[in-house]
């Protein structure tokens, strides 16, 4: 009896050791900005929805409105973490207006039809809320609504690709993070067909959103049904825009990339009159957004933290108006 208590004593200090060690993450600073951060909220659908805003000192009339959208589960201030604080950093310097809007319940109603998360099950319109904060932002921001972008993170990113199916006149672009597409029989979305300008950053190691394509799940719990590969993620939307594969040129990222596994590849669709298409594989990435500033969990997989997403995001976003 005694030999086999210390033996499950042994095996419950390995497990819970492994737990801090995959689960640790230390919390970055937030920066000292002189812009404004205001945490509000408005009616859309019936319902109180709340957001946090950051107005950058540098914002003028005629500016651009990002908005950057959680992953499930998640909230405001976490994905401010899980980004660095990066976003925030960018508007400041070049003078744009950043919301984070909150999700029902820590979630958003995205395409994915067999999730069933509380903002899937009561079917909460979401994209009316993205379109009453544009509307407001107009109102007292005076936003340029020609330049108005997404970018999100997982459960965000597919709620960007929401937007780029069913409401592409809204944005101008959007850029979705460790996400791809659902497969047809898994999606509920109704597409438009009309071409938009998309940036996908998926890593090729991502624990959750498969970058090969398949079943998505929560570290084997849970499903949210079966998605395409990044590639062809990507390719729906170049096709959609009109490219041939003469339009599309590939660059490998390695300079001032010291990881071991950091190497970044860009397939970027660019063509004259046609919206741009850029599909950004992290190699050896996991489920997060890289940058240097913050190192998320390890069962998220492994950052490339030479390598600023948001940053190449914003380059991206900025071209397309």
């Amino acid at each position: 009896m005694k030999k086999t208590r210390i033996f499950f004593i042994a095996l419950l200090l390995v497990v819970l050791s492994a737990a801090v060690y995959l689960g640790y993450a230390t919390k970055p600073e937030a920066p000292q900005l002189p812009g404004v951060y205001t945490d509000t909220s408005l009616v859309s659908s019936e319902r109180q929805r709340h957001y946090k805003i950051y107005i950058p000192s540098t914002l003028t009339a005629g500016s651009p409105l990002l908005m950057v959208l959680h992953g499930s589960m998640q909230n405001i201030d976490e994905i401010r973490v899980a980004s660095g604080y990066e976003f925030e950093r960018l508007a400041e310097h070049h003078g744009f207006l950043l919301i984070y809007p909150q999700g029902y319940k820590n979630n958003w109603n995205d395409c994915r039809k067999t999730a069933s998360y509380p903002a899937k099950a009561e079917n909460i319109d979401d994209l009316s809320f993205l379109q009453a904060l544009i509307e407001k932002a107009e109102s007292e921001y005076h936003i340029d609504t020609q330049q108005v972008f997404i970018a999100g993170w997982s459960n965000g990113g597919h709620m960007g690709f929401k937007a780029a199916l069913e409401r592409p006149e809204m944005f101008s672009a959007i850029a979705a993070i460790s996400a791809n597409l659902p497969t047809a029989e898994h999606s509920d979305c109704h597409a438009k067909g009309k071409p938009m300008s998309v940036l996908i950053m998926n890593g090729t190691e991502d624990p959750i959103n498969p970058y090969q394509g398949g079943r998505v799940t929560l570290f084997g719990f849970g499903d949210r049904g079966q998605v395409l590969s990044s590639i062809q993620s990507a390719e729906y939307f170049a096709d959609l825009a009109g490219h041939t594969t003469e339009s599309m040129t590939q660059q490998v990222l390695t300079q001032g990339l010291q990881h071991k596994q950091g190497s970044v590849v860009v397939k970027n669709w660019q063509a004259t009159g046609k919206a741009e298409i850029s599909l950004v594989t992290l190699q050896g990435g996991g489920h997060l957004i890289p940058q240097g500033f913050y190192r998320a969990p390890r069962l998220l997989g492994n950052n490339t933290p030479e390598f600023n997403g948001p940053e190449f995001i914003w380059q991206f976003l900025e071209r397309q108006h």
